[in-house]
């Protein structure tokens, strides 16, 4: 029996052939008598990623990962630093408007997260061989906005948090573990229930 499994995305891929596989192997077990002398032999041909390369999918929702990590995680462990240090009450008697403040504690995390952008796309093509089709600055752009979004987050939670660990967890609850696990990066969003799929929708990392 051949089985011909789409293997595009390498996860939806291979998640479908298992399920082929048992439903196979049930059938086997329940329909045909042992010892029969009759058995059916599955051969598997994986079609359009035969090899199952996951970098077309693993090297982009890299990109999401560390720009989460850059920009919100840093970003809220930093300004609950300074909250726990007492250098943030010395700024905010300063002649320094408050958002002239926060402007320049995230700005460098802006510039970083926009390098990482450029250090991914720059050997994603010559070296994982992953294609880079459409426009580079609208893709440029996105990254920004994206940057802006995980910022924004990592802001909200260092307002909101009182200790650099509280922040940490915070952030991984709220942000990293959601993007990672809520946009399609490691589980197939077609597989999940049907709550966490609406959940999904407000998930940044799923869009991006």
């Amino acid at each position: 029996l051949l089985l011909i499994t789409d293997a595009t995305e390498p996860n939806i891929g291979s998640l479908l052939q298992a399920y082929a596989e048992a439903v196979l192997r049930q059938y086997v077990a329940e329909e045909m008598a042992p010892g029969g002398g009759v058995r059916i032999a599955p051969v598997v041909r994986l079609r359009f990623n035969p090899t199952g390369e996951s970098s077309n999918l693993f090297v982009p929702g890299l990109m999401a990962f560390v720009l989460t990590i850059i920009s919100a995680l840093m970003t809220a462990i930093s300004l609950t630093r300074e909250k726990e240090t007492g250098t943030m009450e010395t700024l905010l008697v300063s002649p320094l408007r408050p958002v002239e403040i926060i402007a320049g504690k995230v700005f460098p995390y802006l510039v970083i997260g926009f390098l990482s952008v450029l250090l991914v796309l720059g050997p994603a093509r010559p070296v994982f061989h992953v294609p880079l089709r459409g426009s580079v600055p609208l893709l440029l752009f996105e990254s920004a906005l994206y940057i802006l979004v995980s910022l924004a987050f990592g802001i909200l939670i260092s307002s909101r948090t009182s200790s650099q660990r509280l922040a940490m967890m915070a952030t991984f609850l709220t942000t990293l573990l959601p993007n990672v696990l809520l946009s399609g990066f490691i589980f197939p969003l077609e597989s999940m229930p049907a709550p966490l799929q609406l959940i999904s929708f407000v998930i940044p990392g799923r869009w991006f």
